[in-house]
């Protein structure tokens, strides 16, 4: 992963078009992408991350990537009407999630993907899940589990804001982005034998 990361990195840094088209300007909005099932299928669930997310977006600019999966509720949810009013965007390619990722004050997430591009990034997370694949993120403070816990999530929100010192504790601990080009070598290697 972080690997493409930093390929597209080189490709993404004069790219601002989709800051313009969201109306955001760099590290002054948050980012949201809400798509995994234990979210989603419920709407219990995805109403508190909505709720919080709805009182975030009153402190900072929140835009939210809308996944296929998450719309499709939302739309057949009447109880959900009252969040449209929020920066809900089509979903966004992967260049410009980069893009908005990098350029973010802090990142909402239910994504296994975001949490590490976050980190990457040397960006405050808040992952709106009980658990995660990541747990360094966690360990290493730039990742907090809030469940879809609103009280939880609006407490993380605070805190992250208030307290997070990107380059406190930062190393890579996901590799050094080489990970691709050590493997071609070993591959030519045996097969060169």
């Amino acid at each position: 992963m972080y690997d493409i990361l930093r390929a597209y990195l080189k490709r993404i840094d004069d790219e601002k078009e989709i800051l313009r088209r969201c109306a955001v300007t760099a590290n002054r909005y948050a980012i949201a992408t809400i798509h995994r099932a234990e979210n989603t299928d419920n709407a219990e669930n995805l109403l508190n991350i909505f709720e919080a997310l709805r009182e975030i977006s009153w402190k900072i600019r929140l835009i939210i990537p809308l996944h296929p999966r998450t719309e499709k509720v939302i739309k057949e949810d009447k109880r959900f009407e009252k969040f449209l009013c929020m920066q809900i965007l089509n979903p966004l390619t992967y260049r410009e999630m980069l893009v908005v990722e990098k350029n973010c004050r802090i990142i909402f997430t239910d994504s296994g993907g975001v949490q590490k591009e976050a980190f990457w990034f040397k960006k405050p997370c808040i992952t709106m899940r009980d658990r995660t694949e990541w747990v360094e993120t966690v360990k290493y403070g730039y990742n907090i589990l809030t469940g879809a816990n609103k009280d939880r999530i609006l407490k993380a929100f605070d805190k992250m804001m208030n307290n997070f010192n990107p380059d406190k504790r930062f190393s890579n601990i996901y590799g050094d982005g080489r990970t691709s080009i050590k493997i071609a070598k070993y591959i030519r290697d045996y097969l060169c034998k």
